[in-house]
Parts: C-alpha cells; sequence; structure tokens
C-alpha cells in the first residue's frame, strides 16, 4: 500500500521500457539517416556511435555526481542545477530532431 513504492516501480518500469525501445531503434534509424545523407552504399560505424553514446552516458553520470557533490548546502541548489541540465538536454533532443 505504499504509494512511494508503485511511484518507483512505475518509473523503474518507464524508465526500462523507453531504454529497450532506444536500443531496438537506434541502428535502424542511424541506417536511414547515413543512407539519405550519403547514400545508400555507406558503412554505418556501429561501434563508433555506440561508443559515442556510452562516453556520452558516463560524462553525464560524472557531471550530475559534481552536481550533486557541489550541491548540499540546500535541496534547491540542486533542484536548480537539475532543471538546468534537464533543459539542455531537451533543447539538444530538439536541436537534433530538426537537423
Amino acid at each position: 500500500n505504499d504509494k512511494k513504492l508503485l511511484a518507483l516501480g512505475a518509473v523503474q518500469s518507464l524508465f526500462e521500457g523507453s531504454m529497450y525501445i532506444f536500443v531496438s531503434q537506434w541502428p535502424p534509424a542511424v541506417s536511414r539517416a547515413v543512407a539519405r545523407k550519403f547514400g545508400e552504399n555507406v558503412l554505418v560505424p556501429y561501434g563508433t556511435v555506440f561508443s559515442c553514446f556510452m562516453a556520452c552516458c558516463m560524462l553525464g553520470s560524472t557531471l550530475l555526481n559534481v552536481n550533486v557533490t557541489a550541491s548540499l548546502h540546500t535541496d534547491s541548489q540542486l533542484e536548480k542545477r537539475a532543471m538546468k541540465m534537464f533543459a539542455m538536454s531537451a533543447l539538444s533532443i530538439a536541436c537534433t530532431m530538426h537537423a
């Protein structure tokens, strides 16, 4: 009957679901984008793309850790920094969608 536990389970399920969708959909999406831009016979460097994804994940985790450590003084500072990070993420996604 704990609503926090139910919310945690729902958020975890939604996050994992979105990750599985991303993992299954990024190779075809990249293939189509490369074929459209450079032609059908160009090979996609999937290893390079995936390693860039992993490097960005590591960078994001590191930046979050730095922000959390630097914002231990008040929760409002952490919330403000988190909102800025989320806004930057949303902006970068929006820019790639229109490229």
